[in-house]
């Protein structure tokens, strides 16, 4: 029987601390500029106020062990449907 090495994509609800914007649209700008690929190394350092699991997962990545190249890796919605 296969291994499989999962990977859920859940959604994070994060508050952060109040910033100044001229308006809404600018406020969400200047979140999602800060919201990279080192935005949860920086949590603290950003002031996060408080963090908690959304209700619904995204997605699934489900990796084969030992398939390096990943070709019988397949992704699935969050009805465990494929995508």
């Amino acid at each position: 029987m296969p291994k499989y090495s999962p990977l859920i994509n859940t959604i994070v609800s994060v508050r952060l601390p109040e910033i100044e914007a001229d308006s809404p649209e600018e406020a969400a700008n200047k979140v999602l500029e800060t919201f990279d690929g080192t935005f949860f190394d920086n949590l603290k350092v950003m002031g996060v106020e408080s963090m908690q699991w959304a209700e619904q997962n995204d997605s699934v990545l489900i990796d084969e062990v030992g398939d390096e190249e990943f070709e019988k890796s397949r992704w699935y919605d969050k009805d465990g449907d494929p995508l």
